[in-house]
């Protein structure tokens, strides 16, 4: 290593998760420092392994175990999906009430045909007032429901890691509601090996061109097209026989390249 003013950067990269602590130890005059316990995290999602029983018996039920695991063959916790609740239905509209009409008590004694009379009159007033109090019926007014409206992709950050035979390529985007949708395929250009991959909807919230000194990346170019709200990413390869897999894990898209050696 090489010090200047007394400073010196290295670069370390950790492929196994747990804590671990960095020593640096001077073979010359025996001095040596320790650095204090840091925490390494899995990486994103790259694989699975499914354990399944040897034998099972038809019409009965079965357990079969999934394991999930990093580019580094590290063990990964992944949250269960979360269901949103469901909206109560709205209340029905209740009937109006038609309005009762309570019947005069009977009189022992046979009243006049003048009392009588009025007191026919009376009771047709008194219905008419009860009728020309009836509210109309409205039926409740169906509302129609509010649709959310889609966002769009930002991918905001580009990162890379290796290890032996291994590269990931680590874009870090925000999650706005909506699926992500992402085609990939392979080209050969004069002489160069590419993937290219279209997302939509995305746009690039960063620079359009990366350049890796890398054993498995040359560089990525990152084109909008406005028309489609599409994104489509070039990647350059240095090998020419390599196999490739991407992977969504939340916030992250994973581009995992492994080169085949013969």
């Amino acid at each position: 290593m090489v010090f200047r003013n007394g400073v010196s950067i290295a670069t370390l990269m950790a492929e196994k998760t747990g804590e671990s602590v960095i020593e640096v130890h001077d073979t010359t005059t025996g001095s040596k420092g320790m650095s204090a316990a840091l925490k390494v995290m899995s990486a994103g999602l790259s694989y699975f392994k499914v354990y399944a029983p040897k034998e099972a018996v038809a019409g009965e039920p079965f357990q079969v175990t999934i394991s999930t695991f990093d580019a580094f063959d590290n063990s990964i916790d992944i949250p269960a999906a979360v269901k949103a609740p469901e909206k109560p239905a709205p209340p029905k509209p209740k009937a109006a009430e038609k309005p009762k009409v309570e019947k005069s008590a009977a009189v022992e004694e046979k009243p006049s045909a003048k009392a009588a009379e009025k007191r026919e009159k009376k009771s047709k007033q008194i219905t008419v007032a009860k009728e020309e109090r009836k509210i109309p019926f409205k039926p409740a007014e169906k509302k129609e429901p509010i649709r959310e409206k889609k966002g769009v992709f930002e991918i905001n950050k580009i990162s890379l890691i290796e290890a032996k035979n291994k590269a990931m390529i680590i874009m870090n985007m925000n999650t706005p509601k909506g699926n992500l949708e992402y085609k990939n395929r392979t080209e050969s250009m004069d002489g160069r090996q590419w993937i290219i991959l279209s997302l939509k909807p995305a746009v690039s919230k960063t620079k359009n061109l990366w350049k890796f000194k890398s054993a498995f990346i040359k560089e990525i170019h990152m084109e909008e097209d406005k028309a489609s709200g599409a994104l489509n990413i070039k990647i350059e390869t240095t090998e020419k026989q390599f196999t490739f897999d991407i992977n969504k894990v939340k916030d992250s898209l994973i581009i995992s390249i492994t080169a085949i050696t013969s």
